[in-house]
């Protein structure tokens, strides 16, 4: 035993993995480092939309750089979830406007959301959720808008919609 003593090997270790245990279990409980996770956003998504399909050109430059920036305006404490207004649920899809979902509690499924515009000149100035007829998602991959099943519910998966017709 002398022999293992000497060379430092001892019953000692396991209770430095006890300490060290116990030194790390205290810093997870550390609310000093918790950090709350951002809220869910399709920023990028609807910028990428813009940029590939909606605003894409040399022609439409100009308003693709007015859509952006008033985007970026945007502060994510206000909205986090942002949609093109199309006229119509076929292709070509046309531009109209660019919305942001501003909710009474700051939740993306708040019934009682509008619809605020941001950029375009077309379509109002406000619109209640219950006046969205279609929504539908932007795959990147191919640079198209797809059909959503979730019709007139917003999430950070929306980045167009079209609204109700008022014939």
């Amino acid at each position: 035993m002398g022999a293992l003593v000497a060379a430092g090997i001892t019953g000692t270790r396991g209770k430095d993995k006890d300490t060290a245990r116990d030194r790390t279990g205290d810093l997870r409980m550390d609310p000093r480092l918790f950090k709350a996770a951002p809220p869910l956003s399709n920023k990028k998504l609807v910028r990428n939309a813009l940029r590939h399909v909606c605003l894409a050109g040399a022609a439409m430059r100009t308003q693709l750089d007015e859509a952006l920036t008033a985007l970026d305006a945007v502060a994510p404490d206000v909205a986090t979830v942002f949609v093109i207004l199309f006229r119509e649920n076929t292709s070509p899809h046309k531009y109209r406007a660019l919305y942001a979902l501003v909710s009474g509690d700051g939740g993306v499924d708040d019934a009682d959301g509008v619809l605020v515009k941001i950029h375009g000149t077309g379509g109002p100035a406000r619109v209640g959720l219950q006046w969205v007829d279609a929504t539908m998602k932007y795959d990147s991959g191919q640079r198209e808008f797809k059909p959503l099943a979730t019709s007139g519910r917003l999430t950070p998966l929306t980045a167009a919609v079209t609204l109700v017709s008022k014939k």
